[in-house]
């Protein structure tokens, strides 16, 4: 900044210097058209006075040469001060040529001052902007990171595992009907086999087993019926819907009739 004030004093100085030669020239060269008349007009004079002298009777009086020599020194005088003020032209128009060259570098300095202090703004506001950025997307890392670890803390509460019984009871009333799938609750699972299996249903057969824990053989065999992937052939929405909503339903089915059997058994050995 302290730069482009500099340049902008220069500036100005220099044109302040080249208004005063201006100025300064103009009125010389008034000056002198003023004395190129009085020069002209002297001339006159001299030589109307000088052919009077030639013709008249009384050339030989010395009062008459002095007139004629007064108008030739009134001449030479005009002449001489005309030299004068040319001269004094040529230095003001050198001074003023110099100053206009010397405003017009200052106009230069002063237009690539003004760029580079706009590039300097543009890179700071460039450089805001990017750490502007960075900012939101450390925020949203550590939303995402703190979203991550809650999920990594997340268990199956009882109410979730309520909430899905209720409601795959409510959706499965009518299967021709159905339009959203009962997706079972959730939670990290760290088993081995959960880890690689790749599966239709969100929550792995760990967390499938845990909606169905507490059930005694007969509500088994209920959920069994339920989730059978032959009871979602009059789901509509197309073949593909069918087949996806029987990859889901085949995925809980495996794990409730493993349940039922386990139970089954237990009631056997009892």
């Amino acid at each position: 900044m302290a730069s482009l004030d500099f340049c902008r004093q220069q500036l100005a100085a220099a044109q302040h210097e080249e208004r005063v030669w201006q100025a300064e020239s103009d009125a010389l060269t008034t000056k002198c058209r003023a004395l190129e008349n009085a020069k002209a007009s002297a001339e006159q004079i001299y030589s109307d006075l000088v052919n009077a002298h030639r013709n008249s009777p009384y050339a030989e009086l010395q009062n008459w040469h002095h007139v004629v020599a007064n108008a030739g020194h009134y001449y030479q005088h005009c002449c001489y001060n005309l030299d004068l003020f040319i001269s004094k032209i040529q230095w003001a128009n050198t001074k003023l040529q110099a100053n206009r060259a010397s405003a017009k570098h200052a106009e230069n300095l002063l237009a690539a001052a003004e760029r580079r202090e706009r590039e300097k703004e543009e890179s700071r506001e460039r450089l805001r902007l990017a750490q502007e950025a960075q900012g939101r997307e450390r925020i949203q890392e550590g939303i995402r990171n703190q979203q991550a670890k809650k999920e990594g803390q997340k268990h199956i509460t009882v109410q979730e595992v309520k909430s899905f019984r209720q409601q795959a009871t409510e959706v499965f009333k009518s299967y021709a009907a159905l339009t959203t799938f009962p997706d079972p609750p959730s939670e990290p699972c760290t088993q081995a086999a959960c880890q690689i299996a790749a599966r239709a249903l969100k929550a792995c057969q760990c967390n499938v087993r845990k909606c169905f824990m507490g059930l005694g053989v007969r509500e088994l065999k209920v959920e069994r019926g339920k989730w059978h992937p032959d009871r979602f052939v009059k789901c509509q929405g197309g073949r593909a819907v069918v087949e996806e909503l029987q990859r889901k339903a085949r995925e809980a089915f495996v794990v409730v009739e493993a349940m039922y059997q386990e139970a089954v058994e237990r009631e056997r050995i009892w």
